[in-house]
């Protein structure tokens, strides 16, 4: 059961990223991945936007998951306040 929520997690179904960085933490635990694997495995989670956003922290080796997840919830944290208050033009 976890190894399928774990394939199913994904960045781009949850909005809210503690929530997200919370069950892939306990979902990688469960499955007993080795915390050297989870800055991939949590890459492969993301939306093709923050790949591109953290390209060169993922590729540098001296960021580790918990850096890497640190950079991440700032842009996620960046990317809801830009978008907090927006209503489309045609909303009733």
């Amino acid at each position: 059961m976890a190894l399928a929520a774990f394939q199913k997690l994904s960045l781009a179904n949850l909005t809210d990223f503690a929530i997200f960085k919370n069950d892939f933490v306990q979902l990688a635990g469960e499955l007993g991945y080795n915390k050297t694997e989870w800055k991939d495995k949590f890459y492969t989670c993301l939306t093709p936007t923050m790949k591109t956003a953290l390209a060169a922290q993922y590729v540098d080796p001296n960021v580790g998951f918990n850096w890497f997840a640190c950079l991440e919830a700032n842009i996620a944290l960046v990317n809801k306040n830009a978008y907090k208050g927006y209503r489309p033009a045609n909303s009733a």
